[in-house]
């Protein structure tokens, strides 16, 4: 085997086992993400927003087949095949990019802001309301909104809302 193939393998184990330690474990366990710095700022989490449940075993199928790209992949490797074996690689790192941004917990309305989507301050919202009795949409200042389907909180979060921006929704 050439030396370049053995770096190109540890190269592989090496990146798929700091992606699973770093993004995909706090999933799996009750640990706090140590990777959430930029939301740090929006303080203690008043209501957790769960759009939909999902199940832990799901996530542990989703890794299931996620590891068996990665180890196809690097059989594909070993034999040679570099042409089938990095797309197949990427291929798994993507569904485990797909896994943490589907069932990471950190959704939510917090003391200084709101995270949906993205991390908003409630100095940057303009004004919301209540559609259908199911969806909460929310106006940014900047023009845009954004839609919140949580059917089952939707009196708690517009408590919350009209705490926080003001109006009747």
């Amino acid at each position: 085997m050439q030396i370049s193939i053995v770096l190109l393998i540890f190269g592989f184990v090496a990146s798929y086992l700091l992606l699973i330690e770093t993004q995909i474990l706090h999933l799996l366990s009750k640990k706090k993400n140590r990777n959430r710095f930029r939301y740090e700022n929006l303080g203690v989490k008043l209501l957790a927003i769960e759009s939909q449940p999902k199940s832990k075993r799901s996530k542990i199928l989703f890794i299931i087949f996620s590891a068996f790209l990665f180890f196809t992949s690097l059989a594909l490797l070993v034999l040679g095949n570099l042409q089938l074996s990095l797309p197949i690689f990427t291929f798994s790192i993507l569904i485990l990019t797909i896994l943490k941004w589907n069932f990471h917990n950190i959704y939510g309305l917090y003391a200084n802001g709101i995270i949906w989507e993205d991390a908003i301050e409630w100095n940057r919202l303009h004004s919301w309301k209540i559609e259908g009795n199911q969806i909460i949409s929310i106006q940014k200042t900047n023009g845009t909104s954004f839609s919140i389907s949580a059917p089952n909180q939707i009196h708690e979060i517009s408590n919350i809302l009209r705490e926080k921006i003001g109006g009747n929704g």
